[in-house]
Parts: C-alpha cells; sequence; structure tokens
C-alpha cells in the first residue's frame, strides 16, 4: 500500500508498505481523510514523541474495511472516525488514572503508523461510528 513514510524529521516520501491485517481486538481502516494540525508541525520537526520511521496522521476518519476475529460492534464498509490515542492500562500511571502520562502510550501517526497512508490498523475500541456525517465534519476538531 501506498503511505507517506517520514524516514527522520523534515525527511519524508511516498512509500510502499505491507497492507496491515486485523488481529483480535484490530479493525483496519481505510481514511477517506486525515486532518492536519499544529502537532503535525511539531512531529515533521521531530517533536511530540514521533519515532521513526513514521506514517504521520493522527486525525483519520474512514470506512472499516477488515475486522478482527473477536470485534463484533462494527461492520466492513462503515463510515467511522478513529481514536488516536491508546493507553496501555496497566502502568502505574494508567493504575492511577493518568492515561496521558502512560509509560507505553502508543499515538497513531506520531509513534505508530497513521492516516496518511491507504489503510491503517487501529485497536477496535478506539474506532467510533460517524453515521452520515460527511468526511470534512468528521475530521474537524
Amino acid at each position: 500500500m501506498k503511505a507517506i513514510v517520514y524516514s527522520a524529521p523534515r525527511h519524508f516520501q511516498v512509500g510502499q508498505l505491507q497492507a496491515p491485517t486485523p488481529g483480535p481486538g484490530e479493525v483496519v481502516v481505510r481514511p477517506t481523510l486525515s486532518g492536519m494540525c499544529g502537532t503535525d508541525l511539531h512531529i515533521h520537526d521531530g517533536g511530540f514523541f514521533a519515532r521513526f520511521p513514521l506514517t504521520p496522521g493522527h486525525e483519520i476518519t474512514g470506512e472499516v474495511v477488515a475486522l478482527g476475529d473477536d470485534v463484533s460492534d462494527l461492520n466492513v464498509g462503515q463510515r467511522v472516525v478513529v481514536d488516536n490515542a491508546s493507553p496501555c492500562g496497566h502502568c502505574g500511571h494508567c493504575g492511577r488514572g493518568e492515561p496521558l502520562f502512560c509509560e507505553n502510550f502508543t499515538s497513531l501517526g506520531v509513534n505508530a503508523p497513521g492516516g496518511f497512508a491507504e489503510l491503517v490498523l487501529t485497536p477496535a475500541a478506539k474506532v467510533f461510528d460517524a453515521g452520515d456525517l460527511e468526511p470534512e465534519v468528521r475530521a474537524r476538531r
């Protein structure tokens, strides 16, 4: 699949990556629109805990194209929005109710592959029905 790939801060190109396959509790989404914000400027410069190589795009809306075996509350073809942030739920900070300080925090488009790709893999629990909202509305904050 095609994706924007940063090899290092300020160095990116359109590249080819292997298409993701969902495992248990995961969903593959085909982005229809991925927004950009000020955080992307920090990521471009290597900030905001970016991990390279990286496919950016942390504000994602799209359509479900594949479901993991145990995902039953979403459907292929469903229009969705994706919450990019996933705290681990197990570290000391998560245990104290401080998920934004999670020691193993994963954020699509920051330290995990994001939505500037033909497909993106995400936990099903972070995917929400978008109903009949147009992509431009779904991607706004």
